[in-house]
């Protein structure tokens, strides 16, 4: 566990001086932000309407399409999230004890 804490402690490290060194990666990292942000509240709103949308026609069950929502978008989600670290793994942006020294 300490090994696992100990390589994102360096990873952050490394992320921050990026970001200390350059401006445009800085504004890259903050829109990224935004967009994210937005994401969470965008999710979190769609769910109170789909919330809404379940009491308001409670005699119709939309369970089932729900579900069948739920496993496509989390489907969609892995495979995105895989494929798009499996096109950044050659960046250069791994760790390497190179980076750390004095």
């Amino acid at each position: 566990m300490l090994t696992a804490i100990l390589i994102v402690r360096l990873r952050w490290s490394l992320t921050w001086a990026y970001l200390r060194k350059s401006s445009w990666q800085t504004i890259g990292f903050i829109i990224g932000l935004i967009f994210a942000i937005g994401c969470v509240v965008g999710v979190a709103r769609g769910a109170w309407e789909i919330g809404t949308l379940v009491e308001r026609n409670a005699a119709a069950n939309p369970l089932p399409i729900m579900n069948t929502v739920m496993i496509v978008g989390g489907t969609f989600a892995f495979l995105l999230t895989s494929i798009l670290q499996l096109m950044l793994f050659g960046q250069g942006s791994t760790l390497s004890g190179d980076r750390f020294a004095l």
